[in-house]
């Protein structure tokens, strides 16, 4: 409940914590509404992959579960980051 907080557990992103996965692959495997980029910017969705680190977690904003993620070096790579 509520606009904002953590979650504690997503289907799909501690099981593979630590991987390396498609975005395409990481909604197949998650339930998470939405991906957010730190700096705002836009995401190719089909082309990015997710770098999962140790303890990927989503967060609520906006009713949502975001993953909050940033790019790595400019590239298509881009790691979740923990809020």
């Amino acid at each position: 409940y509520g606009n904002d907080g953590r979650y504690l557990w997503t289907r799909g992103l501690r099981e593979h914590a630590d991987q390396t996965l498609s975005l395409a692959e990481l909604r197949r495997i998650s339930n998470f509404d939405r991906v957010g980029l730190l700096d705002g910017g836009t995401l190719d969705e089909d082309e990015a992959m997710i770098a999962l680190g140790p303890w990927p977690r989503a967060v609520r904003i906006d009713k949502q579960s975001v993953l909050l993620v940033e790019k790595l070096n400019g590239a298509s790579y881009i790691k979740s980051v923990r809020p």
